[in-house]
């Protein structure tokens, strides 16, 4: 078993041998911190069920701020320690070796939240009160305010018996399965926005962002009260400006947004939509010629994720020509830009 990705990708790490430890195999740890993403980066992660620890370790390969382990097998532990220094993370690691009942409860007491909270259970045992083991973690995560604000819960289990939601204040955002073992990611809403469909998510590229952009994201803002303008990061399209500067001109340019999202994101769009929750895609139509690719890819992604939905939305007029390719056509042929672009993306073209 080895470290998948990170910093400390391909260090191996101990295990026991038998059926003591059924440690997360090592295709499904690398297909759930994919559906993640970025997640992990700079997150505090609950590790409930650790075994040998191989899903706090992954996650503190690839950024994680801290790690807390919570498994309360002997042999077991001697395992997560070997670990942990074998990596010489002790200092962002924590190790309780409760059962998972006492140790959410303490961890709750003391006022811990967390961004990802990982779990996974035996199969085929069951909590207390006639409840799975699944739902009296859930629950226990509800009563003590565990989760911040766009935190995650993945639950690992048998492929058939998915775990049960406690409340209405769970949400699953999507399951996957891997031979037997399933894995279902879920949120808590406790204002429901997102559960009553009100995040949206406006993605592109935004190479740069135009007044166009621009006028889609102040009036999906005013439509919906959680939105997310998503940058991709497709190194394919070798784009003019860097990531981390586009991401800068955006945020530039809608200071009188302060409610306004803006994070970057790579692989699937609808793995990102299911990370923030959202059910709402929004794409802009200029002109009659995106129509056939928009809709394409609207079809593809209501058959990759058929619970979300797709919103087009059409520039105004005085805008609907306007497009980043054509701006950057123009400053290269040392045209104007300045009246099809925000004043931070002026500045970056002259400054460049």
């Amino acid at each position: 078993m080895r470290i998948i990705a990170g910093k400390y990708k391909g260090r191996k790490l101990k295990t026991l041998s038998g059926r003591r430890v059924r440690p997360t195999a090592d295709r499904v740890r690398e297909a759930l911190f994919s559906i993640l993403g970025d997640t992990a980066a700079g997150s505090r992660v609950l590790d409930l069920f650790a075994g040998t620890g191989a899903l706090g370790l992954e996650a503190l390969s690839r950024g994680a701020e801290k790690v807390i382990f919570v498994e309360r097998s002997g042999p077991v532990l001697e395992i997560i320690k070997a670990n942990i220094a074998g990596l010489a993370v002790e200092e962002e690691s924590e190790i309780i070796t409760d059962d998972y009942r006492t140790a959410l409860k303490r961890l709750g007491e003391r006022g811990d939240r967390f961004d990802l909270i990982l779990a996974d259970p035996p199969y085929e045992s069951s909590g207390e009160k006639g409840k799975t083991i699944g739902e009296n973690i859930l629950s226990l995560i509800g009563k003590f305010d565990m989760l911040r604000e766009d935190g995650l819960v993945v639950i690992e289990h048998f492929y058939r018996t998915k775990p049960v939601l406690p409340d209405l204040s769970w949400q699953e955002i999507q399951a996957k399965k891997y031979g037997q073992t399933g894995l279902t990611f879920l949120y808590r809403d406790m204002n429901s926005d997102r559960k009553n469909g009100k995040r949206a998510i406006y993605a592109g590229s935004f190479d740069p962002i135009t007044l166009g952009h621009l006028d889609l994201i102040q009036r999906s803002a005013r439509v919906f009260p959680q939105l997310t303008i998503a940058v991709a990061d497709n190194m394919e399209k070798k784009p003019f400006f860097p990531l981390s500067q586009r991401l800068s001109l955006i945020r530039e340019s809608i200071t009188s947004l302060p409610e306004v999202e803006v994070e970057s994101f790579s692989g699937l769009l609808i793995d990102f939509a299911a990370r923030k929750g959202a059910r709402i895609l929004i794409r802009g139509l200029r002109v009659v010629s995106d129509f056939e690719y928009e809709f394409q890819m609207a079809l593809t992604n209501r058959k990759l994720s058929p619970e979300l939905e797709i919103i087009f939305l059409m520039p105004s007029e005085a805008c609907s020509y306007i497009s980043s390719r054509m701006v950057k056509e123009i400053f290269l042929l040392g045209g104007d830009i300045s009246a099809f672009v925000p004043t931070p993306v002026v500045k970056a073209f002259k400054s460049g």
